[in-house]
């Protein structure tokens, strides 16, 4: 940390290998787009801090190296090539601070995704992160067309938060999305040439009943772009409530 600047450096590695065989409720089309192999390697930094008392910005990116199994390849999950990746992710926040500390902001992400033209893999893997982080409706229900890949993208948020009161905590984001590559050009479910992947509507209201007890409602609305074939441009809307006890 230099003032009120924090810099943040890491580095991790991931070794991946198939399983051996089929598992009980494991198909073999499972182990063939679930189970590859993969040594990854990634140096990774952040820059974090205020820009003025009501602004705020946190930039990181990350290098990956190593090989791994290109996204495309359903056919052999023991064929690596050489990985070249690139993540970034960018965050411009700006803070009301009022009374219902309103707060808007700005992300752009980007994720390289794999080139079909090379023989290197260059899709970006997220490690340990492929878990929803801006969208369950997205990630990972539309993902399922692209053998699970989360990368492939390049994604714009607009994003406003407000608590109402101590009980209400309200985040609304509109998403632009793009695909990097197009990685699965021939296949029937995408275009050769689009790269739009479309355009997300995202809202999480959370509620706290008492100290114990919280719930939240998360609704979700995705409007497909020319990156789907026009068999699969239908619009989907997800919803679901939760309610959580915390010991």
């Amino acid at each position: 940390t230099f003032g009120d600047t924090q810099l943040e450096g890491y580095f991790m590695y991931k070794n991946d290998n198939p399983v051996d065989g089929p598992a009980r409720n494991f198909t073999t089309s499972n182990i063939t787009n679930r189970s590859k192999k993969a040594e990854i390697y990634t140096l990774g930094g952040a820059v974090s801090g205020p820009i003025s008392s009501n602004w705020n910005y946190r930039i990181e990116g990350a290098f990956q190296t190593g090989s791994a199994d290109s996204p495309a390849n359903r056919t052999d999950v023991e064929d690596t090539e050489q990985l070249r990746a690139f993540g970034q992710k960018s965050n411009l926040e700006y803070c009301f601070k009022d009374s219902m500390d309103n707060k808007l902001h700005l992300t752009y992400e980007y994720l390289s995704g794999d080139n079909p033209g090379t023989k290197r893999v260059t899709s970006f893997s997220p490690l340990w992160g492929e878990w929803p982080q801006w969208s369950e409706l997205y990630q990972p229900y539309v993902t399922s067309l692209e053998d699970q890949q989360v990368s492939n993208l390049h994604r714009v948020a607009f994003g406003h938060k407000i608590k109402p009161n101590s009980k209400w905590e309200i985040l609304t984001d509109y998403h632009l999305l793009w695909a990097d590559q197009n990685t699965f050009r021939g296949n029937a479910q995408f275009t050769n040439n689009g790269n739009f992947r479309g355009q997300l509507i995202t809202c999480r209201a959370v509620y706290n009943f008492t100290k114990n007890i919280k719930g939240n409602i998360v609704g979700e609305y995705f409007m497909p772009g020319n990156y789907y074939a026009s068999g699969n441009r239908d619009n989907a809307l997800y919803f679901h409530f939760t309610i959580e006890y915390l010991f």
